[in-house]
């Protein structure tokens, strides 16, 4: 079968709602879910259900414009030949059909371009051969250390899933798995990936991350990773997270600071929010292969515990690398020295403080956890025996 002939995903009724109004949905028999204030609010496009129809344009951080009808296009001709196609064709296949085209290119960007995209293939490579358990490991010592129930659950949310590397292990751990996107492109990419690897409990939604048409208190499980930086309204992105989040659940933010030691992954360029915006218009073309920073705006620590407040979370943890950390995503020298020597009894304790409390500000990535049903505000994570800084 082919994807484009998948059916409309009439399980998801009970949790989908109307994103204007919240109010719940009726599927009609030809795909279309249907509003009774706002009449039909989303269709069934290559069988995912899509509140993005008919919309042009979707806004993005630092004046980014998404063009949704050009990424419907490519996702149509991905579409009919993902049953043929290996994910990783799929991705050539993509990365051919959006190749930047701008006009005012210079080889020095395309250059920087070429480098760039080798970079995040190797990269992605290992992100696959890890899957979720980066992020599980990350985050299962902190939830241990307070109390909290294991991980596990029926619903799960992927918001701004892209190539859905963390599916099939999200989908061992809880009953069913949304895979949310603003890209059907992408969305298709990731369906294939669920099927090659044998995965029927996920389900698929194009929408607005930040404006999820999702019943509120209805998930147990919610991971955004990497998605903060690239909306229009992040303090909409986490109001939403925290609405949609059941009262046993838990909420993954990981966002890559603005402020990095490292070079950031997005642009390449060390303490990035701290270099004058004139240099980094020298610098982006040249390390990046693109003309400016729409699309991405990297949000701070402070910035991301205000959007955490802003939702009504206080005291939401935020690390680097927890203590106990048995092994990285990224594999390398840096990363497995910093590993082993957070596991050390002699050097553990004093390089947590160190990452996570002295040098947080400049760590390469924040991650923020809101667990329910077991966190307390109270709780010191640095004095606890599995601490995650």
């Amino acid at each position: 079968m082919k994807l484009s002939e998948h059916s409309t995903d009439e399980s998801l009724a009970p949790l989908l709602v109307c994103p204007r109004c919240r109010k719940s949905l009726t599927p009609s028999t030809n795909g279309e879910w249907v509003c009774r204030e706002h009449n039909v609010v989303a269709t069934s496009t290559l069988g995912v259900v899509d509140f993005l129809a008919g919309q042009a344009i979707l806004h993005g951080a630092a004046g980014a414009r998404f063009d949704l009808a050009a990424d419907a296009e490519i996702a149509n001709q991905l579409a009919e030949r993902a049953s043929e196609l290996t994910v990783e064709a799929l991705l050539k296949m993509k990365t051919e059909l959006t190749a930047p085209s701008e006009a005012s290119a210079t080889a020095t960007m395309n250059a920087a371009q070429r480098r760039f995209n080798r970079r995040y293939r190797n990269v992605e490579s290992e992100v696959m051969a890890c899957g979720q358990a980066g992020i599980v490991h990350k985050v299962a010592p902190y939830l241990a250390s307070i109390g909290h129930r294991p991980l596990g659950g029926v619903w799960a949310l992927e918001a701004g899933g892209g190539h859905g590397h963390f599916l099939a292990d999200f989908a061992s751990m809880y009953h069913n798995v949304i895979l949310a996107d603003c890209s059907l492109t992408l969305i298709i990419i990731a369906r294939r990936n669920a099927e090659e690897r044998g995965v029927t409990n996920v389900h698929y939604i194009r929408c607005d991350a930040t404006l999820l048409p999702l019943a509120s208190d209805s998930m147990d499980w919610i991971h955004e990773n990497n998605i903060i930086e690239h909306v229009a309204d992040p303090q909409a992105l986490v109001s939403e997270g925290t609405r949609v989040l059941s009262q046993r659940g838990v909420y993954v933010i990981v966002s890559p600071n603005r402020y990095p030691i490292t070079p950031e992954p997005h642009f390449r360029v060390p303490l990035f929010g701290a270099v004058p915006r004139p240099v980094r218009r020298w610098l982006i073309p040249r390390v990046r292969g693109v003309s400016s920073e729409a699309g991405t705006d990297l949000r701070s620590l402070g910035q991301l515990r205000s959007y955490l407040r802003g939702a009504g979370e206080e005291d939401v943890p935020i690390f680097f690398l927890p203590r106990q950390l048995e092994y990285t995503v990224r594999r390398t020298v840096v990363r497995r020295i910093v590993r082993v020597l957070l596991s050390s009894r002699v050097f553990g304790g004093g390089l947590n403080i160190l990452l996570n409390r002295v040098l947080l500000h400049i760590m390469p990535s924040h991650i923020a956890i809101v667990a329910r049903g077991g966190y307390t505000p109270d709780d010191d994570v640095y004095d606890v025996p599995v601490g995650t800084g």
